[in-house]
């Protein structure tokens, strides 16, 4: 692999499932006689579909298939097929095509393979939840169908996370060359851009964003080290992975579209790379896990887990933030009133949905009452994300050295206050935030927090702009013309 030797794919999605792996149709038919597993693509829409590296590269492939053994079904497995000779001719019985252009990430061939009678050993499945012996015998320590295949596609769970810090990490050079060029570039006299209020609510949530998602991939990193030794540690490991893969990269597409406009044209030259990471990266929120599927993922467990406790009702709503006669602002919204404010938004949600749920009439089945409410489903993950990253994120402001905690403290409460604001219907619903006091109240405390932030350590964006630093990016891998030095560039 090192050498690219015998470079491999990752063969799961097909024409036909993407997210319902479970209902792939490739078949793996194992042979006693010859002791070899006979792989097929029974239809078109079975031919896998998307395989980065399968329409001109790759020699090997781990391809997702339904095994049968002695006439009995056991589920998807999974099974190392040899692609391509050393010379990378097509070996016998697979065929591939190229998937053509695509909106981005072009220098990846993703392509359609497909299998016809494809004989692979019986030690090419890939054993460590199941195995078949010479003579055919099928053994497993998951004997459920449904449990050992979950088990099986666990392991996707790292994928996810590689995701997911793929798009902080864009993100914290989107928003370090918007920055850094914001607190430069004059605009209409010699003002920088940056002291537009209008630049200010775009950019500095982002920054925020930016931090409170990579602190909290480094928390869901280190329990997933710690997640094979314990059931409840990878079950929570799961909902945090599942929900910070679906958050960061929707974020991704969100921090780098405003970085993009906020650079004007220059946002568009590829030179800057916002523009190339908007387009190569666009895929990340539906691979590894499509996201709205993901925060599914996130809130089902949230519900099962609130059914089993419910008493019935919604739960009370937390106290209100010290009164602010008559609006918020910034001196009266603490850090503690915004955790609170995120927490009850999450609770409020999962004991509607419960309550909703037990009562649905619906017609679709035993998962009715689930896709009635697809929707608030959704909204439920991200309530559940928000919680979460804002709780790590005033976690580590507090615990920050002394020079740095005010800062990182007024990060914090502007990450709080933007995602407050961006689920401001269910406050408005359950009467914690009342009214156009309470609305404006919060537009008001991030405009201020903006300000702050802005004009601190000196003004002319010192403190952001130091934020920025903070990310370790070192300079040669920035690149961007316009984050150094943007007046002498020539094309």
């Amino acid at each position: 692999m090192d050498t690219l030797e015998l470079p491999g794919c990752f063969s799961m999605t097909e024409l036909g499932h993407g997210s319902n792996v479970m209902g792939i149709e490739t078949t793996a038919v194992y042979e006693p006689s010859t002791q070899e597993f006979v792989i097929n693509t029974p239809t078109n829409q079975a031919s896998k579909f998307w395989i980065g590296g399968a329409a001109n590269t790759a020699k090997i492939s781990t391809v997702f298939a339904q095994l049968t053994v002695n006439g009995k079904w056991q589920g998807p497995h999974v099974f190392v097929v040899r692609l391509r000779d050393d010379g990378g001719r097509m070996m016998p019985g697979v065929s591939a095509a190229d998937n053509g252009p695509k909106m981005g990430l072009n220098g990846v061939d993703n392509g359609q393979l497909w299998f016809n009678n494809v004989r692979v050993p019986r030690d090419a499945l890939l054993d460590r939840y199941a195995s078949v012996d010479a003579a055919g015998n099928y053994s497993s320590p998951i004997p459920n169908i449904g449990q050992r295949f979950g088990t099986m596609v666990g392991g996707l769970t790292t994928g996810r996370l590689l995701i997911a810090q793929g798009a902080v990490d864009a993100c914290k050079i989107g928003v370090t060359i918007a920055i850094r060029y914001a607190t430069t570039r004059p605009q209409f006299g010699a003002i920088p851009v940056m002291s537009y209020l209008t630049h200010q609510r775009r950019l500095l949530p982002a920054l925020a964003t930016t931090y409170a998602m990579h602190l909290s991939m480094i928390k869901v990193k280190n329990l997933a080290v710690k997640a094979s030794s314990s059931a409840d540690t990878a079950k929570q490991v799961h909902i945090m992975s599942s929900g910070l893969k679906a958050a960061a990269t929707w974020h991704r597409v969100a921090i780098l579209q405003d970085c993009r406009e906020c650079c004007g044209g220059m946002g568009v030259l590829a030179a800057n790379k916002i523009g190339p990471m908007l387009n190569d990266m666009n895929v990340d929120t539906t691979f590894e896990g499509d996201n709205t599927v993901m925060m599914q993922q996130v809130a089902k467990p949230l519900l099962e887990a609130a059914a089993k406790r419910r008493s019935g009702g919604n739960p009370s709503p937390p106290p209100p933030p010290p009164p602010p006669p008559p609006r918020f602002n910034t001196n009266s919204v603490s850090l503690q009133d915004v955790k609170v404010l995120l927490e009850w938004r999450q609770a409020a949600l999962t004991a509607e949905i419960v309550k909703d749920m037990a009562a649905s009439p619906s017609s679709l089945g035993e998962n009715g009452g689930f896709d009635d409410n697809l929707d608030r489903v959704v909204t439920l993950g991200w309530a559940y994300v928000d919680a979460l990253s804002y709780g790590i994120l005033l976690e580590e402001a507090l615990q920050a050295p002394a020079r740095l905690r005010p800062a990182l403290e007024r990060l914090c409460l502007l990450y709080g206050l933007s995602r407050i604001e961006k689920g401001m219907i269910a406050y408005l619903a359950g009467g914690v935030v009342h009214g156009e006091g309470g609305v404006g109240g919060v537009r008001e405390a991030l405009n201020g927090v903006c300000r702050e932030l802005v004009m601190g350590g000196g003004g002319e964006g010192k403190v952001v702009l130091a934020m920025c630093d903070g990310f370790g990016i070192p300079d040669h891998l920035l690149q961007a013309p316009i984050a150094f030095g943007w007046e002498e560039f020539k094309g």
